[in-house]
């Protein structure tokens, strides 16, 4: 059983699990990750912000990278800036696969978005017409 906010609660979440078949069946490892799925999910939802102490706020700001703006710019390009910022990518392919001179239609993260290194960026490019 969980609740959130803890100062205002808003939502209620109770995850059972009925015969749980991988190796462990505590509570903390099987529904755990269950509840913070859903809590996260609700509360973005919700337009709910978390509230942080400033020192809580320095932590996670640490080693924090901002998504590059790759879209309308070629598939080339926007691998060589993502690769630059410390980001990995992977190419969503449509119908046509693309080639490197393709242009970028869209991505996910969003431009601007504060994500921990390593985070892959999706792109999604239609070839050059």
């Amino acid at each position: 059983m969980a609740f959130a906010p803890a100062d205002d609660p808003k939502i209620a979440v109770l995850v059972v699990i009925d015969e749980a078949s991988a190796g462990s069946y505590y509570g903390g490892v099987i529904a755990s990750p269950v509840v913070k799925s859903i809590l996260s999910d609700t509360l973005r939802y919700l337009d709910i912000k978390p509230q942080y102490t400033e020192e809580e706020a320095k932590l996670l700001l640490k080693n924090k990278i901002i998504v590059p703006e790759v879209r309308n710019i070629k598939l080339k390009e926007a691998k060589k800036l993502i690769t630059q910022s410390k980001l990995r990518y992977r190419l969503e392919e449509e119908q046509d696969e693309p080639t490197e001179d393709s242009l970028v239609i869209d991505q996910t993260p969003r431009a601007d978005s504060k994500v921990d290194e390593g985070t892959i960026v999706i792109l999604y490019a239609k070839p050059k017409e």
